[in-house]
C-alpha cells in the first residue's frame, strides 16, 4: 500500500487540520496508508521514501516542505482556490510539485466545460481602453516564499511600470491584516490598461473581467496574457479565455469533492497529471 504524509501545522491547526483532514480523508479512498505530521517537525529524515506529500499553503513550516518538493515521489500542494475561494465553502487548488497549475493546463485535452459551468461566472468582454496600470504586489510572506525582498520588489514593480508606460501606476499589495475593498470591484471602478504582477491569483480575476494582463512570473495565468516588461503597452487579448477557464475548473475543488477523492476520479486531468493509483 503506498504511503503519504499528510502535514498540519500546529500554529494554525484549525484551519489545517479541516483542510488537510479532507485531503487524507480523499486520499485513503485512494488506498493510501496515511501519516499526520506536524510541518513544525520537518525533516524528520524518511521523507523521501514516501509515495505522497501533501502541504497546506507554503508558511508555517511547510515553505521548507515545498522549497524540497523535487527530492520527493511527489508533492501535492493545497491552497486557496483559483475563482470563489473561501473558508470553508470555497475552492481550494490542488497541484502537483507547484504552487499553481502553469503549464500543465494544456497537457491534455480539453475537459467537459461542466465544472467551469456550475461556477455560474461570466466572462467579461475586453475592455481595449484604459489609462492607468494596476500592479498587483506582493506580501512580506510571499516574497520569503518566492526569494523577493520585501517591500522593494513592489516599489520596482511600480517604479518600472511606470517608466514603460508613463501612465500612473496603483499599486494593491497582498495584506493579512485587513479588510481592502474586493479586487473584481476595484477591476470593475477602474480605468485599468492592464493588470500585473508576479505570482498571484488576482490575474484570473482581472481575465474574467476583461483586463488584460502581464504575469512576470510562472503562475497559471501566465499563459493568457504578456510575461515582460517590453510588451505592457501591447496588450495580449486571447481569444481561448473560456477553455483556459474550463482547464483550470479541473484544478480547484470543494472540500467536500477533495473529501470524497473527486480530484483523482478516472476522468480527473489531475488524476493523470500526478499519476495517483
Amino acid at each position: 500500500m503506498p504511503q503519504a504524509l499528510v502535514y498540519e501545522t500546529s500554529r494554525n491547526l484549525p484551519k489545517t487540520r479541516r483542510i488537510m483532514s479532507a485531503v487524507a480523508a480523499g486520499l485513503e479512498r485512494r488506498h493510501y496508508a496515511i501519516e499526520i505530521r506536524d510541518s513544525w517537525e520537518y525533516p524528520q529524515g524518511d521523507e523521501t521514501e514516501a509515495d505522497l506529500i501533501a502541504i497546506w499553503g507554503d508558511f508555517h513550516g511547510t515553505e521548507r516542505i515545498f522549497a524540497d518538493r523535487h527530492a520527493f515521489k511527489r508533492l501535492l500542494h493545497i491552497d486557496n482556490g483559483y475563482i470563489q475561494r473561501g473558508h470553508f465553502k470555497g475552492y481550494y487548488s490542488v497541484t502537483y510539485n507547484a504552487k499553481q497549475a502553469h503549464r500543465v493546463l494544456w497537457e491534455l485535452p480539453c475537459p467537459s466545460g461542466d465544472r467551469w459551468r456550475a461556477l455560474g461566472e461570466s466572462i467579461h468582454r475586453w475592455r481595449k481602453s484604459g489609462s492607468k496600470i494596476l500592479a498587483l504586489g506582493l506580501s512580506r510572506k510571499q516574497c520569503g516564499n518566492l526569494g523577493f525582498e520585501y517591500p522593494s520588489v513592489n516599489r520596482e514593480l511600480q517604479r518600472a511600470l511606470h517608466t514603460a508606460t508613463n501612465m500612473p501606476v496603483a499599486m494593491r499589495e497582498k495584506r493579512y491584516d485587513q479588510k481592502d475593498e474586493p479586487l473584481r470591484d476595484v477591476l470593475r471602478k477602474g480605468s485599468w490598461h492592464s493588470v500585473a504582477g508576479y505570482h498571484t491569483k488576482g490575474l484570473i480575476e482581472a481575465l474574467l473581467e476583461g483586463r488584460p494582463i502581464l504575469a512576470l512570473h510562472p503562475c497559471a495565468a501566465q499563459s493568457m496574457g504578456n510575461e515582460s516588461l517590453e510588451e505592457v503597452l501591447t496588450p495580449c487579448y486571447p481569444d481561448n479565455r473560456e477553455e483556459f477557464f474550463i482547464r483550470l475548473a479541473y484544478h480547484q475543488w470543494t472540500l467536500e469533492e477533495i473529501r470524497q477523492s473527486h480530484p483523482w476520479r478516472k476522468d480527473s486531468p489531475l488524476r493523470i497529471i500526478g499519476r495517483i493509483t
